[in-house]
């Protein structure tokens, strides 16, 4: 069966549910079988990774109601690699366009737009390292300005120690209010 169309692919999901309905589950898996390598076949332009998945599921469901438990989870297993995959691909650019994002905002005059995205950012940094991501967050002075509510003196501290602005003005630093000791 050549899959051209994605109404090909509802047909052959029905039927497949169809018979494991009725209780014959060896031949609904065939036909998953079949139809799962159609669609790799058929390519992304045709149908794209949603259906793979959804075939997947459907063949786990059936194995598990068939009682083939190690079969089921090693279906599901494939679907936990592959949505992990598209949980890291989306994070990283996520992530890059957080910083495009941030240093256009900069380059806009608007600053505290600009820190609030690199904040989110630098979240996601955590989670996927990224040299060239964070190299143009260190690199870009604007990127480090303070969130609302905090000190010049907190978005220093948390600027990159390599770029650190430093100040020209010797200003006095406020001295904290003294307790007094009461005996």
């Amino acid at each position: 069966m050549p899959l051209a169309i994605p109404d090909t692919w509802l047909e052959e999901m029905k039927r497949a549910g169809t018979l494991a309905a009725r209780g014959v589950p060896g031949a609904a898996l065939r036909i998953l079988d079949h139809l799962y390598g159609d669609v790799r076949a058929a390519g992304r332009g045709a149908l794209g990774d949603w259906h793979r998945v959804q075939i997947l599921w459907v063949k786990a469901t059936i194995l598990e109601e068939a009682g083939r438990y190690r079969d089921a989870a090693r279906v599901y297993e494939t679907i936990v690699r592959f949505r992990r995959a598209q949980m890291e691909e989306a994070g990283r650019g996520l992530l890059t366009s957080l910083v495009a994002a941030a240093g256009c905002k900069a380059k806009g005059g608007q600053r505290a737009a600009a820190a609030r995205i690199a904040r989110q950012a630098r979240q996601l940094l955590e989670r996927f390292p990224d040299a060239e991501a964070e190299r143009l967050l260190e690199s870009n002075p604007a990127l480090w300005s303070p969130a609302e509510g905090d000190s010049l003196a907190t978005a220093a501290a948390a600027a990159p120690p390599a770029s650190r602005p430093r100040s020209s003005s010797k200003k006095k630093r406020a001295r904290p209010a003294r307790r007094s000791r009461r005996g």
